[in-house]
């Protein structure tokens, strides 16, 4: 149940990492293009429901039309289409209309290579403002300097524009005009990020609150559909792994087998070890925690209210050190929940919650929480916090207004997301998840705009990857891939007007290829690793060389490099081709050299060196005088930086060298006990595969029983508690008796 019980033998909650409204390429690589433009098309003019003139909404369907060609980029060469629906809009005064289309027509200039065009579109909306200002218009004068400053941050970007936007929120509330409000508080909202952001929705809240008809236009389905993909970012960072403190090898011994005890219900053996724990690290929050957690599952099993209180005193303790540790308020929660101070419960079970706290199921039934669930419900607490019910709720409402607005195509992405939403929220899930209705309905919005169903299936590949259905995920990644390939070349001229834009949203540094770089290097390189799953060895390479090109040109690290190399240069290996696999290492061990940072040098090295051992093409002598070169190398490197754990790596690794080639016992040895030392000292992490029977025989020849016992009952502790039992025996038994 996260690390607020680190010792209880409970279940992570299960939340399906569906990804396909979620992308891992920077939490959401490339913005939704349903509303890449919302912030464009704001609304200028807003009538109730009821109100709403059929012309206004035949013509509401005609932009969306528009809109979807365009991100097809379907362009026209004149406007004219555009131009003539602008005229429709000025003749009915509808100039939320014209904005929307204002927006459209510069996105046209732009990748037609016309942005010329929309200075003068700038210029003319400048003299509009003008001319309502000598008119005495006033509701005029501010859309129209809206529309000019609009235009403006597509040539400056929005902090350029900030002052002016401010100015022109004021005179909206100073003149009562909530729509023009609502369009520039979320102008502010959309181009803000953290807690300015935050103060912007809930100023938009409070607006839509007091004046529900506004919710019948664009801005208000922008504004959710945003909302939604913002608790999503969320949820990412929600499940993000927890960082466990360094602890030496016997703490780390005994909080092992103190889990194996709270396993078999021995709470207080458990809470024995716990306590020795505790008195050699007494402010560790990770021991605190897990004494509150043993109490609590003691007074379970014989409930005392002493039991209750040591509980209570170790999470306040643990509290004191970390006030935002959502485990810590977890436990306080289930002790008062115990206590039956529901109000103090609650606090605390919102609190951990706020602080992210995900693993709702178990919370459902922890036996701590009976008394807390008997007077508050439960489900509507969670789903104030739990980010997928949060989208749920937001994408349900953009699904509503679209269709009252007769948006009919955004619509059915709505109930496309809200599916998704719906599939993953822990209160709102009715089945148990199933892609195939996903896929059902991801055909809908393949019909309405093809890029906008790549971003939905980018990723849908690592749901079929986790049910260990390669064949699919095959299917989806080679769809995307060729799909893009595609686009990419019918687009080209119009991509690369946009790459040579100057205006702000649209400048990048990047060139054509670099662009078509960003989306296809990761997705070949996926597909790559499928082919492995599934044995296809040619497609391996074709894919996996593929990647490296996207890779080199977009400049990735050598890192990276590094491994795409070592990995070609493993499957070479497999397949006993001698003169790939020599390629491919010596690209690495080239890309090696380039690496200044330390860390990722001995992270390359590493990854080198086990080559070497596992599959090195070369003699024996010669593979061995190459890791031993480069281990001692990197030795050097880690002293100097005072890195222990990479010292003791590269220790581990060559008295390994030296055992298997059997050369020079007293250096084996020297390597291992120095590595071991290390280890001790310095609370390391141990490498397993190096510190293996060879570990072991070393050690025996040198009569270093008592190391064997230490490391064996270390090894087994360990995996057993992992559920690796044949590990626990190799590793951790044998080594005893041979």
């Amino acid at each position: 149940m996260g690390h607020q019980m680190n010792l209880r033998n409970t279940q992570k909650a299960s939340i399906r990492s569906f990804n396909i409204t979620v992308k891992r390429r920077g939490l959401i690589r490339k913005l939704d293009l349903l509303f890449k433009l919302l912030p464009l098309l704001l609304v200028l003019s807003v009538l109730s429901s009821a109100q709403i003139d059929p012309r206004i909404l035949k013509i509401n369907q005609e932009i969306e039309d528009i809109f979807f060609q365009t991100q097809n980029f379907e362009f026209e060469q004149d406007f004219s289409e555009i131009d003539e629906l602008m005229e429709q809009c000025n003749h009915i005064d509808y100039l939320f209309g014209e904005v929307r289309l204002l927006a459209l027509k510069c996105q046209t200039a732009v990748h037609l290579g016309k942005e010329d065009l929309i200075y003068e579109w700038n210029q003319s909306y400048e003299e509009k403002a003008e001319q309502a200002i000598i008119y005495g218009m006033v509701d005029k004068e501010l859309y129209y300097n809206f529309l000019a400053i609009f235009i403006g941050t597509l040539i400056d970007g929005f902090e350029y524009q900030r002052e002016p936007l401010e100015k022109l929120l004021d005179q909206a509330r100073r003149n009562n005009n909530y729509s023009a409000e609502a369009n520039l508080l979320f102008y502010f909202y959309f181009n803000l990020i953290n807690k300015e952001q935050d103060d912007y929705k809930e100023k938009m809240d409070h607006l839509f609150s007091e004046h529900p008809d506004i919710k019948n236009t664009w801005v208000y389905a922008a504004f959710q559909n945003m909302c939604a993909m913002n608790a999503i970012n969320l949820s990412l960072e929600d499940e993000t792994t927890e960082e466990v403190p360094e602890l030496s090898q016997e703490l780390q011994t005994n909080l092992i087998k103190a889990g194996q005890l709270i396993n078999e219900k021995k709470y207080k053996e458990s809470l024995s070890l716990l306590l020795e724990a505790n008195e050699k690290e007494p402010e560790n929050l990770f021991i605190l925690n897990d004494l509150a957690a043993n109490y609590l599952l003691l007074n379970t099993a014989e409930p005392d209210t002493t039991f209750l209180n040591k509980a209570e005193y170790y999470a306040l303790k643990a509290f004191s050190i970390e006030p935002e540790d959502e485990g810590i308020h977890y436990n306080l929660s289930c002790v008062y929940s115990q206590k039956n101070n529901i109000e103090k419960s609650l606090y605390h079970l919102e609190k951990s919650l706020e602080f992210g706290f995900i693993n709702y199921s178990w919370m459902m039934e922890d036996r701590d929480l009976v008394n807390m669930r008997e007077s508050v419900d439960l489900e509507k607490i969670i789903a104030k916090y739990d980010k997928w019910s949060i989208a749920y709720n937001h994408y349900s409402e953009v699904e509503r207004y679209t269709n009252k607005l007769k948006l009919h195509k955004m619509e059915s992405l709505a109930k496309f997301r809200k599916h998704v939403a719906q599939s993953i929220s822990f209160v709102y899930q009715q089945t148990e998840f199933n892609i195939d209705s996903s896929i059902i309905l991801l055909k809908k919005v393949k019909e309405i705009n093809t890029d906008i169903y790549l971003q939905e299936i980018d990723d849908i590949w690592d749901v079929f990857i986790g049910e260990e259905d390669y064949e699919k995920a095959d299917q989806f990644l080679r769809e995307y891939i060729k799909t893009y390939e595609d686009l990419f070349e019918e687009r080209k001229h119009y991509l690369e007007n946009q790459l040579n834009s100057s205006l702000a949203p649209y400048s990048k540094d990047q060139t054509f290829e670099e662009y078509k770089a960003s989306y296809l290097s990761e997705p070949y390189n996926d597909l790559a690793e499928i082919n492995l799953e599934l044995s296809d060895t040619e497609a391996f390479f074709k894919n996996m060389k593929k990647s490296i090109y996207y890779e080199e040109v977009l400049g990735t690290s050598d890192f990276l490099l590094i491994d795409k190399y070592t990995s070609l240069a493993t499957e070479y290996s497999r397949i006993d081709d001698v003169e790939n696999s020599k390629k491919y290492i010596t690209k690495a061990e080239r890309s090696l050299q380039r690496l200044n940072d330390i860390e990722l040098r001995m992270l390359s090295t590493r990854r080198i060196v086990n080559y070497y051992f596992d599959h090195g093409v070369e003699s024996d002598e010669i593979l061995f005088r190459k890791i031993v070169r480069r281990l001692n190398d990197a030795l050097d490197e880690a002293e100097d930086a005072k890195n222990q754990q990479y010292q003791y790596w590269c220790l581990v690794r060559l008295a390994s060298a030296y055992n298997i080639m059997e050369k020079n016992k007293d250096l084996q040895y020297d390597y291992f006990i120095r590595a071991d030392s290390l280890f001790l000292e310095h609370n390391l992490k141990m490498d397993f595969r190096y510190m293996d029977w060879r570990f072991f025989m070393v050690m025996k020849d040198n009569n270093e029983y008592d190391r064997i016992r230490r490391i064996t009952g270390y090894i087994f502790e360990n995996a057993m508690l992992n559920g690796r039992v044949i590990d626990a025996f190799v590793l951790g038994v044998e080594p005893l008796f041979t």
